[in-house]
């Protein structure tokens, strides 16, 4: 596990995305992009949840039993990386099933569809690690997700040869895709649990 460049590649993609993704095209396959990038990405994502809840529980004024703030971190992490998972695999199945039939990608294509989901994570895994700590600024976590969006719209641009309308279409699909299956599951674990 090479963390420094899970990190480099986090920040870069945060920061200079287009040139990021332009890095990420020339790549012939050599990244395994679920094991080197999105479930780190995610591990560390329900790991700084659990430590925020835990934290938060132990540092209150009614600090409960031990076993009691254990068990609510765990469903903080839980509650944090069911979605971002639940999201990546319902999307990549989604939009493969969607290009090959609108717009007639090929395998290589269909293979991208890993890459540019799980990259485009990066912000949803972001807004969920945020929303597990106490603070209520959860209104501007939300708002950040439309970054989601020129994240997906960046990396069609350098991953698929679609002109713009279909890109257009494929942006909004992914999108919709990636942020509605995150934020359906995360209100249904946040009722249930």
């Amino acid at each position: 596990m090479n963390y420094k460049w899970l990190y480099n590649r986090f920040i870069s993609l945060l920061f200079k995305p287009s040139s990021t993704w332009r890095e990420i095209a020339k790549e012939e396959g050599g990244v395994d992009v679920m094991g080197s990038y999105f479930y780190p990405l995610a591990g560390l994502a329900g790991t700084i949840s659990f430590l925020a809840i835990l934290i938060t529980e132990w540092v209150g004024d009614d600090a409960a039993h031990p076993f009691v703030m254990f068990r609510e971190a765990l469903i903080g992490c839980c509650v944090t990386c069911v979605p971002i998972i639940v999201s990546f695999f319902v999307s990549v199945f989604m939009l493969g099933k969607v290009a090959r039939a609108l717009f007639d990608f090929d395998s290589k294509e269909e293979a991208a569809i890993y890459k540019l989901v799980a990259y485009s994570m990066t912000v949803l895994c972001v807004t969920y690690t945020v929303l597990a700590f106490p603070v209520d600024f959860k209104i501007l976590v939300w708002l950040c997700q439309v970054y989601t969006m020129y994240l997906i719209w960046e990396g069609c641009g350098c991953l698929f040869k679609l002109d713009d309308n279909k890109k257009l279409v494929f942006t909004v699909m992914a999108f919709v895709s990636m942020v509605g299956v995150a934020g359906v599951t995360y209100l249904l674990f946040n009722k249930f649990m």
